[in-house]
């Protein structure tokens, strides 16, 4: 036995969301700012925000535009504990200002010898404030002898090329055959990993 049943209806009744919301935020006292992050074209982060017109508050942080110094050097406005009360302190740099690299060098008769471009390593409005005692140089030999090695020479000045270059000598020795002999590379060079700040 079966029985069936119609159902019908003429309406249909949609639900939905309002068409637009009105939120009023202008209700209560107005709080304080949160940190923000200022720049400006000048090294010292006192003098900048003095300039740009802007209090301080905690946390505030600051990113010399001065090309001549500290450029592109980011700032926070932190305690100054132990003492009392707060100060601006470096945080980083957007630039590293450093070189870090694996590169092929060829060794002939236990010398090396690598030229780098030297905005490879800091910015071109750093240059004019540099010499090669700015530089500090680590770097260290891959090779499967013991090797013993020195930097030889450092030349800082324009190449042929008319960049600026850093140009970096290295002597080396490798222990075989149970004495020390001058390194000589084969083939497309010696790996040598190196690691330039300026400083």
């Amino acid at each position: 036995m079966t029985t069936s049943v119609l159902l019908s209806t003429e309406d249909v009744l949609v639900v939905g969301p309002p068409t637009s919301i009105e939120v009023d935020l202008d209700i209560g006292a107005k709080g304080e700012r949160g940190s923000r992050i200022f720049s400006y074209e000048e090294s010292d982060p006192a003098v900048g925000m003095s300039a740009i017109g802007q209090d301080t508050i905690p946390y505030d942080m600051y990113v010399s535009l001065d090309k001549n110094n500290e450029y592109l050097t980011a700032y926070q406005y932190v305690s100054n504990f132990p003492s009392q009360g707060y100060t601006w302190k470096k945080v980083f740099n957007f630039y590293p200002r450093q070189y870090r690299k694996n590169v092929p060098i060829i060794f002939n008769d236990g010398i090396g010898q690598k030229t780098i471009i030297v905005t490879e390593i800091t910015p071109l409005n750093d240059l004019a404030n540099i010499n090669a005692e700015n530089f500090s140089i680590n770097y260290s030999i891959e090779y499967q002898n013991p090797i013993a090695s020195s930097i030889e020479s450092i030349s800082f000045g324009p190449g042929l090329d008319d960049f600026l270059n850093l140009t970096i000598n290295i002597k080396a020795l490798e222990y075989k055959n149970e004495s020390w002999i001058p390194l000589n590379s084969v083939g497309e060079g010696i790996i040598v990993h190196f690691d330039i700040r300026v400083v």
